[in-house]
């Protein structure tokens, strides 16, 4: 046979003098007591849960917050890295432009005989 705990035969005595307190029959004036002791304890007990089931949905409410703004952030990022890859195309298309215009003005320079301009350093 199992050994009970102390605590699981505490339960049980708890549990025969609650069966015989609703059932009307007598109880001893401690056992009363002890009884109201542990409705009281139950009570504090349930406040304690109701409150940290509480705390568990704003932190859920907060991880979700979270969850948004990071999901918001990532988003943010790709649009920048995008608009990063857009704005070095459109500087290395205007660059191309640029070294067309230059040769094409080099060019129009010599045939009519103009020479570059030197630059000294």
């Amino acid at each position: 046979m199992d050994e009970i705990s102390p605590e699981e035969e505490r339960i049980q005595c708890l549990s025969k003098k609650v069966s015989a307190y609703l059932e009307g029959r007598d109880v001893s004036e401690e056992e009363r007591e002890e009884l109201l002791n542990l409705v009281s304890v139950c009570q504090e007990g349930v406040t304690s849960l109701l409150s940290a089931k509480q705390k568990l949905r704003e932190s859920e409410l907060d991880a979700y917050c979270i969850k948004e703004e990071l999901a918001a952030s990532v988003y943010a990022d790709k649009i920048f890295e995008k608009s990063k890859i857009q704005l070095s195309d459109e500087i290395s298309a205007l660059a191309a432009q640029f070294n067309t215009l230059e040769r094409s003005e080099r060019r129009k320079r010599e045939k009519v005989g103009v020479q570059e301009p030197i630059i000294l350093n």
